[in-house]
Order: C-alpha cells, then structure tokens, then sequence
C-alpha cells in the first residue's frame, strides 16, 4: 500500500507533513491486522484515503484564520488523515464499535452463572493471545478455533456469549466487527433445490466480518423427510464449504439442544471436523434466576421487595425441582416474569388515589404470583407463607 500511497501523491504532488507519516503507515497496519483491505478495495483504498484527506485538509484550510501559503494547499497533517480513515471506515458496519479484549472479558464476567462457560472463553481468548505473541516472535503456531458449538437448553445465553466471543475476536484483529447475525432454519433454506445455496450464500454474504449464530442448527437435518431432507442437506453443504473457504473472515456458531446437536453432528463427517469446539451451557440454578430476576428489575428502577424475592425463589426452586426450568426458558423465564410482574402491579397501582414512589417502584409478592399464574396458563400454584412485614 505504501508504494501506491507515494505514487498517488505524487501525481497529485501532495505531501505528507512528518507527523502524518507514522500515521498513515499505522492506518496501513490497521487494515492488514484487521483484514478489510477487501472490504475497503485494496489499492483504490489507498486512493480514497489520500482524496479524503486532501478534502479535510482544503476545509481545514479554507477556514483557517490565518494567511495560507501554497505548501499549506499541498500538504496532509495526520489528523486530515484520521478524519479521511474514520470517513472510509464509517460505513463498515460495527467498525468503531470494537473493544479491547479486557473490555470483552469484563462482560464475560457480568453475566450470571455460567462459570464453565466463562473459564472455557477465557481459554479461547488465551489462545488467541498467546497465538498472537508466537506470530510476533516469528515462531509457528496452531491456527485458533473459529467455527464452534454451543449446546445447552434455551434461555442460558449462548446468543450473548456469541457476541462477547465476537469482540474477542474482533479486539484481536480476526474479524472487522463483533456483530452477530443470527440465523434459523428457514434463513438458509430455500422454496426449491438450488435456491437453498443461494439463500444460504447470501446470508453468510451479510455475515462476513463478524460471527454468524445458527440456532437451532439441528433443524437443517430433519429425518423425518421422506427420502431425506435434501434441502437441509444443501444448506449444510454449502455452510461448510464457505466455513472452509472463509475461516479467516467469519466466525460460525452452530446452538441447539445436545442430543440434537450430537445427532446433527453425526450426520455429516465434515461438520464434526471443521466445528470441533464444543461450549456447553448449564441451566441456571434458582439462585442465579432470582439473581438475574434482580438484576432486570434493579436496571428498570424496579424492585422486589422481600416477600416477593422468597416467592421468587419458590417459583423457580419449584420449576426447577420438577425439570420444566428448560422448558420455561431458564434466564427468559426470569425476564418474563419479571416483565409480567409489572404488568400486575401497574394495574394495582393504577386503582391508588395517589400512589407514592415506593407504590410505582416496588414488586409485590401478590405480584409476582399472580404473573406466574398468567405465564403458567392459570396452573395452580401452592401459595408462598408471606411472612409479617409489620
């Protein structure tokens, strides 16, 4: 890129001030450890960035207060470069919005639960680091893992942890953005044989760059079809190939149930090579419910008064103990209850003469069993002893 860079401004006799020189070698390096020359144009890229920064420069120029010369008319500062890279770059979707590795893993962190996952992550990241290092001390390394399988019941945040594994791989310059494009069955297939390929191609099209979540991956492969299901089939085909030809661009994420998941795996030998990392999510406990239950309510200015927490508590111990809690949804269970519980006491305080701030704020122990009644079809559920508040 530098010897276009040269040749360019030469013919537009344009100069680099000195301080713009290490700036628009590290825009260059920039663009390399990320790997969007493509997406950017290559060495029309370089032209682009030197025409941008000739127009910060002219404006910058023109409203000046002071007498210009004609070598301030012909010379580029580095912060006419910054604003040309950051106007080239504005239009890569989630360009500006990738954070440092440190930044990722503190959001691993946040979440509730799910240490497994968080040490496996953490691991992940290591990898990269230390893959990282050895490339900059010119020693070989193993190329990291960049096709995986989430397996776990729904609701344990396997879409959230996609998009924190996103920025570690963006924050690392494997991908140009943390977004995550999230996917189902119906996304890739198509209404007859050859159109699945096309389908599938442009949604994974959309998703290059960043990390594409196929949820429920398993549905690609129904046996139930007669003769075969041969347009999952295509699909899958055509995921793999691209999963082969742009490891370097894209990270692919398979979620579903495991049995499922282990079924579908089975069912063609190139998915079980190219996704061989595995994460898999627990349930949550009935703590960590009433924890993330909390936590919705604390964010919303809202809370659960201590009645209401034990009822709470009940609930899921009970959803739980009877294994319906991966039915329900785990974690989305939790947010539904809450978001119903709500609902309930904003129609008890609506009937107040003059509710207080505590009234608006406050979730009730009648409440929350009265959501729960609502989100269980009108199931009985034995009363929680609400113990003397006075």
């Amino acid at each position: 890129m530098a010897p276009i860079s040269r040749g360019f401004r030469g013919r537009r006799r344009e100069e680099l001030d000195p301080d713009a020189k290490p700036v628009l070698y590290r825009k260059f390096e920039e663009v390399g450890r990320r790997r969007i020359a493509d997406d950017l144009g290559n060495g029309r890229f370089v032209r682009s960035l030197i025409e941008k920064a000739g127009q910060a420069r002219d404006v910058r120029v023109i409203t000046s207060a002071q007498n210009s010369v004609e070598q301030d008319l012909l010379t580029i500062r580095a912060d006419d470069l910054e604003q040309g890279y950051a106007e080239l770059t504005s239009r890569l979707r989630g360009y500006e919005d990738t954070p440092t590795v440190e930044a990722a893993l503190a959001e691993l962190d946040w979440l509730i639960g799910l240490e497994p996952v968080k040490q496996q992550v953490r691991a992940i990241a290591a990898q990269l680091r230390v893959a990282k290092m050895r490339t900059q001390h010119s020693l070989s390394s193993q190329p990291p893992a960049r096709h995986f399988v989430f397996t776990g019941p729904p609701g344990t945040g396997k879409t959230t942890v996609s998009r924190i594994l996103g920025r570690i791989f963006a924050a690392h310059g494997l991908l140009v953005r943390p977004e995550v494009i999230e996917a189902h069955r119906a996304d890739l297939v198509g209404e007859h044989l050859g159109s699945t390929a096309i389908k599938t191609g442009k949604l994974i099209d959309s998703a290059m760059g960043g990390v594409l979540f196929i949820d429920e991956a398993y549905s690609l492969n129904n046996a139930g079809y007669d003769g075969g299901d041969a347009f999952g089939s295509e699909a899958v085909q055509t995921l793999l190939k691209r999963a082969e030809d742009d490891r370097d661009r894209l990270v692919i994420v398979l979620a579903g149930y495991p049995d499922d998941m282990d079924r579908f795996l089975r069912s063609n030998p190139g998915l079980a090579s190219r996704f061989s990392t595995r994460v898999t999510f627990p349930s949550y406990s009935p703590n960590e419910l009433v924890e993330i239950a909390g936590r919705l309510a604390k964010g919303a200015d809202d809370r659960f008064d201590p009645a209401a927490l034990e009822v709470l508590r009940a609930i899921f111990a009970h959803a739980c103990a009877e294994r319906r809690i991966d039915e329900l949804g785990n974690g989305r269970f939790a947010r539904s209850l809450y978001e119903r519980a709500c609902a309930c006491r904003d129609l008890r305080v609506e009937n107040l003469a003059d509710p207080s701030r505590d009234d608006l704020i406050i979730l009730t122990a009648a409440d929350v069993q009265a959501a729960y009644r609502e989100l269980d079809h009108g199931a009985p559920f034995r009363p929680i002893a609400v113990p003397d508040q006075n």
